[in-house]
């Protein structure tokens, strides 16, 4: 993501980047997609974390709706991440990890730990880009047959997992649950995810590459029917283009956007401040009890609409 420049006039402080026309990943996931676009995503997304990870930053809120989509000349559609007001730099310690702020990001997007309020590290970002290779598959956010808080209760204290589709070729379901292991120091390094999505279209046979192809995924929740509406005339989709070849791309500055609304579940003040449930039993690393407050955003707030976000 290009930085075109910077606002520094107190007290208004912002960053301006180039335009997408592609919009987002998750809303492009709403229509149908061209062969080879889950593979072509899913390693610009890996390129990307690979040089934000080599520099020492924790995105720490890497979903579908954070990856913009843009045409490049030559009619080559490319993804890049964007939104990066919470990215914060990567602790020393990158084995144990540091104690940084809980509950970070979004909800089904989350890593246990960081839902669990236990030290973590650059490791969450690859449980996060486990769920965003979910979401092209099955063209579905993790979860959707549930509350986002609902949802985090299930990861980080039953230890459960989004469900995949029957018929995700093998080596990609190894990818996806490598990403999604509990114990985080076990997870694979962007390096090496990188590398294998770059070796999968020779290990995948002529039916699994129609399977990852086909153009509305295959939902598990139910959330549509595979089919979807034609878009209105002249609305470009990501059928009209082709996935632009892997390659690495440094993500650049992001937006850095502050949202402001309120809670879409409980109409309760996106805050650090505002009121918890204390049902959740104790983490078993330190003392401290994870509380599920509103700090975390939700993908269910329009973060394109202006009325929602103010620059920081």
């Amino acid at each position: 993501m290009s930085c075109l420049g910077v606002v520094i006039s107190p007290p208004s402080y912002g960053t301006l980047i180039e335009f997408c026309d592609g919009g987002d990943l998750s809303s492009a996931l709403t229509r149908p997609t061209p062969p080879g676009f889950a593979l072509s995503m899913a390693t610009d997304v890996a390129c990307g974390m690979v040089h934000l990870h080599q520099v020492g930053i924790i995105h720490r809120d890497l979903k579908g709706a954070n990856v913009l989509l843009h045409n490049e000349p030559g009619v080559r559609l490319v993804a890049k991440l964007t939104d990066f007001g919470l990215a914060v730099a990567a602790p020393d310690d990158t084995v144990a990890g540091g104690w940084l702020t809980a509950e970070t990001g979004t909800y089904r997007w989350m890593a246990p730990e960081v839902i669990c309020h236990e030290r973590y590290s650059k490791c969450a970002d690859v449980f996060s880009f486990g769920c965003v290779l979910f979401e092209l598959l099955c063209h579905e956010v993790p979860f959707a047959d549930r509350p986002a808080l609902q949802a985090a209760v299930a990861v980080g204290l039953n230890d459960e997992r989004p469900t995949l589709p029957e018929g995700v070729p093998l080596p990609l379901s190894q990818l996806v649950y490598a990403c999604w292991t509990r114990v985080a120091t076990e997870r694979p390094s962007f390096f090496t995810i990188a590398a294998s999505l770059a070796m999968l279209p020779e290990q995948l046979s002529a039916d699994e590459h129609r399977w990852l192809d086909a153009p509305c995924g295959h939902p598990v929740y139910g959330t549509h029917d595979g089919t979807y509406e034609p878009p209105a005339l002249g609305v470009p989709t990501a059928m009209d283009v082709t996935p632009a070849p892997p390659r690495l791309r440094p993500p650049g500055a992001g937006s850095f956007l502050r949202r402001s609304s309120r809670s879409a579940e409980d109409g309760s003040p996106h805050s650090s401040k505002s009121a918890s449930p204390s049902f959740i039993r104790s983490s078993k690393v330190g003392s401290k009890r994870p509380s599920f407050s509103r700090r975390a955003s939700r993908e269910d707030e329009a973060s394109t609409n202006p009325k929602n976000c103010v620059l920081s």
